[in-house]
């Protein structure tokens, strides 16, 4: 007498796709690295007050600059906090893979890699999403603080449009 085979397959209705699988464990590794900025706020502050201080800074020291300079009237104030936003995100998109970099010096990464999960995508899909939001952030703190030195607000309607869609996701 024979006994059956012991398998363990994956039955495909077991009520979650693949997507769904996916998001999750993004959503998992994302919310990780947020424990890991609440753990440390200098990191948050630190990132959001150095692009503030560079607009507050040089908007002084450039406050007399003459009118001809840039084309179309636009004042530098208004130039320079729509540079910050760019300079910001781009130092941000550099920044991006620090995540991943200290989890492979710490080891966490290979326990990360043989885990099983769904993608292994969702580790990289993690840190883009958690990167994107802190850049969001730090573009939005630099929007008010343009607009509160008197600099207008910078890129206009186009910013207004682009950030309309994370304030709806905030929202309850």
């Amino acid at each position: 007498m024979t006994s059956p085979p012991l398998t363990t397959s994956i039955s495909p209705d077991r009520g979650q796709s693949a997507l769904s699988e996916l998001s999750q464990e993004t959503f998992a590794l994302t919310r990780r690295l947020f424990l890991q900025l609440a753990r440390r706020p200098s990191t948050l502050v630190a990132g959001v007050l150095q692009p503030l201080i560079w607009l507050t800074l040089f908007g002084a020291l450039f406050a007399n600059a003459p009118e001809g300079l840039l084309p179309g009237g636009m004042s530098y104030g208004r130039f320079l906090g729509a540079g910050v936003i760019v300079f910001t995100a781009f130092s941000g998109a550099l920044n991006a893979g620090l995540p991943v970099m200290f989890d492979r010096e710490f080891g966490f990464l290979n326990r990360l890699l043989v885990a099983p999960l769904r993608s292994r995508s969702s580790i990289v899909l993690a840190s883009v999403l958690y990167i994107t939001v802190i850049s969001l952030l730090q573009s939005l703190a630099i929007m008010v603080t343009a607009a509160g030195l008197g600099y207008g607000w910078p890129g206009g309607a186009v910013c207004c449009w682009c950030l309309s869609p994370f304030c709806c996701w905030c929202s309850p």
